[in-house]
């Protein structure tokens, strides 16, 4: 199958073991691979694009902002400040993003 799609005939270099494997780095995925990891959980987070955050992220910047409610502490920890197209500043709410997973 892996080789079908990636039209890869590589072998993966080594075989690892996960509690949990979140598939899609959006806010949820974000969100639910810190909540597990918090828990104790080793935890895999697979993402296709080069920042995580989903819509939320850098490239779309549908920002999370006012929707907290019961989740408001990871939700923070992934949240960004609403920048213009471009901004060099957005580069620094990618950093802390990405600390946090």
């Amino acid at each position: 199958m892996r080789n079908r799609f990636s039209e890869s005939g590589e072998i993966p270099v080594q075989n690892l073991s996960f509690d949990l494997v979140v598939v899609g780095g959006g806010i949820a995925g974000c969100a639910a691979s810190i909540a597990a990891v918090e828990q104790g959980l080793k935890v895999a987070l697979i993402h296709d694009r080069p920042v995580l955050g989903g819509n939320a992220s850098s490239e779309i910047r549908v920002h999370t902002l006012g929707i907290y409610g019961y989740f408001e502490r990871i939700l923070k920890m992934l949240d960004t400040e609403h920048y213009p197209n471009g901004s060099p500043e957005a580069l620094v709410d990618e950093e802390k993003r990405q600390k946090h997973i």
